[in-house]
């Protein structure tokens, strides 16, 4: 109330409110009527599309009017934490609350805390569209500590594009320290951008940090024009974080508390994450994660810094928007913080399943859960064709099986589950009435008997099937992001053609019921002598007895 309204903070947000209805990305069906629906109780149907964007004009005399209404007598304040003992019980979730009327305080703000924003810095001032070069992602810089590939792409027809880019750390992050310390130190960086990402975010750009195995990936996306801004600020923050030990504590204790809360979760979904955390060497229970940093102080933890983040290679994916000389300009950002010579990369590796195989987790439900994971060969392009057209033809029938006839529990699915692109049939079930040993019993029954019915699945169910996972690895991209999610997820498994789903395509066209027949054969054979079995006993006393019993995710085979 004490700063005069500004035409140019108003204006600012116009700008921004018009960028962003010009340059809409296309969205499903689903997601636009989910999005647009409850803003009829808003606006009149015919304005529909375009109300939450309109800003026609500057009138200081309302804003100063609605600023009236904010005084000490007319808010309403929650304060929301465990230490509240509440006068009153809430009937349907039993939270205490109390409701209290006291009057307003006069207390002077602290000189600084409040106060209007300065000039957006990436506000876009240059939209225009670059010429689409039709020829896919190329490499454009190829050095022993950074690769660019380059993909300059406006098929979309909107000012933007998204970069991705992998800061490679020595050996990866494979052990529990390591994992559990490079999210520590990603949550401690969010926290410093909070601040500085903020106006970014308002300007219609965005970003994201991942813990992979290799080390950190750092995505940027939206208008083209601030990417190198922001990317040079998120990684000189990144770089240079100065730790404080408050803060240290508290991100600290926030996932500890995660990681605690995750024996909460529904049985079928700690099974199905156990799968991941036994077979995959990077992926840890997040007990041991919890354990590994527990009694770990800052200066610990600052070594750990010191000795695992000071040296990074770089691989880097720009598309959209975009051309030689923006990569040159991104690149430029990244040599600054690269090692001056190359680094061995770590990677997680899948474990073989040679045997029978049980682990049985310790979780406090009275459902019982099962996942039963087989394993692929390899993660070649034929199995990856034949395992997914295999499940997809398996999950209906498991469903109706299991889940409607048998009526076994409302979780119930079997599908796909690659580790690694290593594809695996995971049959998963969560039940109330029966036992996890009646689970896995009734899974291999199923599985048995699908074998006998599979000779009288015709030709055309079989071609039906075939057409209709075809148009699924071959769908267009609606939008650049889903477009440039793909070509990342090519060059992070090194498909340098840049076409995996269309090879897998191809080949699940190639695909006959001979083929399906020692598929499923396979499968049926290796839920007898070469699985994974994971479960919860819950109520239920009987557990499955067959194959050798893991003591924890992280034992080993």
């Amino acid at each position: 109330r004490e700063s005069h309204p500004e035409a140019w903070l108003y204006d600012e947000q116009a700008r921004v409110a018009e960028i962003g209805f010009t340059y809409q990305e296309k969205s499903s069906p689903s997601a636009f009527v989910f999005r647009s629906s409850p803003l009829l109780h808003k606006y009149p149907p015919a304005d529909l599309l375009v109300a939450g964007y309109l800003m026609e004009s500057f009138d200081a005399g309302l804003i100063k009017q609605y600023l009236g209404y904010l005084v000490g007598d007319n808010v309403m304040v929650t304060l929301t934490t465990p230490e509240i003992k509440g006068d009153a019980l809430e009937p349907w979730f039993e939270v205490p609350y109390s409701l209290k009327k006291q009057a307003p305080t006069q207390a002077a703000v602290p000189a600084g805390l409040f106060r209007l924003p300065d000039e957006n810095p990436f506000l876009p001032t240059r939209l225009s569209l670059k010429a689409d070069d039709n020829s896919g992602p190329e490499l454009t810089i190829d050095t022993p500590t950074l690769d660019v590939w380059l993909d300059q792409d406006t098929e979309f027809g909107a000012p933007r594009a998204n970069l991705y880019v992998t800061l490679g750390v020595d050996g990866g992050f494979l052990t529990a320290r390591d994992r559990a310390n490079a999210q520590l130190y990603r949550a401690l960086v969010e926290n410093e951008l909070a601040a500085l990402t903020y106006p970014a975010y308002l300007a219609g750009l965005g970003y994201s940090i991942g813990v992979p195995d290799t080390g950190f990936e750092i995505r940027v996306t939206g208008y083209d024009q601030k990417q190198a801004e922001l990317l040079n600020a998120i990684l000189t923050n990144f770089i240079d974080l100065e730790i404080q030990p408050q803060r240290y504590e508290l991100e600290k204790a926030q996932l500890l508390r995660r990681w605690s809360n995750a024996r909460k979760e529904r049985p079928f979904r700690q099974t199905v994450a156990a799968v991941n955390q036994t077979l995959a060497s990077e992926s840890w229970p997040p007990a041991n994660l919890a354990a590994a940093i527990n009694a770990q102080n800052l200066t610990e933890f600052q070594s750990w810094v010191r000795d695992r983040l000071t040296r990074f290679n770089a691989q880097m994916l720009y598309h959209g928007n975009v051309n030689a000389a923006d990569a040159q300009r991104i690149a430029a950002v990244l040599k600054q913080r690269l090692a001056d010579k190359p680094i061995a990369w770590g990677s997680g590796r899948v474990r073989e399943i040679n045997d029978n195989l049980r682990l049985e987790l310790p979780i406090d439900h009275n459902d019982a859960s099962m996942v039963i994971h087989v394993q692929a060969p390899d993660d070649s392009f034929e199995d990856r064709a034949l395992y997914a057209l295999g499940a997809q033809i398996l999950q209906n029938r498991y469903f109706k099986e299991l889940r409607t006839e048998q009526q076994l529990g409302y979780v119930v699915t079997a599908t796909n589950r690659p580790i690694h692109n290593r594809p695996g049939i995971t049959f998963i079930v969560q039940s109330p009435v029966r036992s996890a040993a009646y689970l896995e019993t009734a899974t291999q029954e199923f599985m048995t008997q699908f074998l006998r019915d599979w000779p009288e699945f015709t030709d055309a169910e079989f071609a039906q099937q075939k057409q209709g996972l075809i148009n699924r690895l071959t769908q267009a991209s609606k939008n650049l992001n889903e477009r440039s999610g793909k070509l990342w997820s090519d060059l992070k498994d090194e498909h340098l053609s840049f076409n995996s789903r269309e090879q897998i395509a191809a080949l699940v066209a190639d695909l006959d019921k001979t083929a399906l027949t020692e598929f499923y054969t396979a499968v049926n054979d290796k839920l007898s002598n070469r699985r994974l079995i994971i479960y919860n006993t819950g109520k239920f006393g009987e557990a499955p007895d067959e194959g050798r019993l893991l003591e924890s995710p992280t034992a080993g085979f």
